[in-house]
């Protein structure tokens, strides 16, 4: 199903406006790169929709989106995985949905993401491992989670991060000292 459906020699187009169809029926809005003779879609925002996990197949052909708001919906782990041909997702924001740690694992594919908002999530700790190949990443959110002081610990070689949103979670005064020797431009926020 998603953007795979169609035959080939219409896959392209016919894929595109299902996605789009998708994203309006959703009431979602796009952004389009009008600069490109082709207007690929960079941005997406499903803020606060009723967007579902297989909602996300259909948007599976727009590999172009640099941009992806879905905070505040009932995706899951079950629909990040659409997201895989996704590669150029530079922001990220997954604010209170029902995501947890196998999501982390499909984000650590998106080699150009620089700001990851995931606070409200299920993450953990251990989950957090999943980032250390991101090295990109500039700013990201656990506020609102049961992360804690060791997974701070899989951040630490994370050199460009320069924000950390840390409140209502379980990090510690000593944790973000610890991981601020290791990176010593990151300044942590509470929210």
């Amino acid at each position: 199903v998603g953007c795979q459906s169609f035959p080939a020699a219409q896959s392209s187009h016919a894929n595109r406006v299902k996605a789009l169809a998708t994203i309006e029926r959703l009431g979602g809005t796009v952004v389009v790169d009008e600069t490109q003779a082709d207007r690929p879609v960079i941005g997406i925002d499903l803020h606060k929709s009723a967007v579902t996990d297989s909602d996300l197949s259909d948007l599976s052909c727009l590999s172009d989106v640099q941009e992806l708001d879905l905070r505040l919906t009932g995706i899951s782990d079950a629909g990040i995985v659409h997201l895989r041909t996704m590669r150029s997702i530079r922001v990220l924001n997954v604010f209170r949905t029902k995501i947890g740690d196998p999501s982390l694992a499909e984000f650590s594919k998106f080699s150009n993401l620089e700001t990851l908002l995931m606070g409200g999530t299920l993450v953990t700790d251990d989950g957090l491992a999943s980032l250390s190949r991101l090295t990109h990443l500039r700013k990201l959110s656990l506020f609102d989670t049961a992360i804690s002081d060791a997974g701070l610990s899989h951040l630490r070689d994370l050199s460009t991060l320069r924000v950390l949103l840390v409140g209502k979670s379980k990090v510690t005064d000593e944790g973000s000292t610890r991981l601020q020797k290791s990176i010593p431009e990151l300044r942590f926020k509470e929210l």
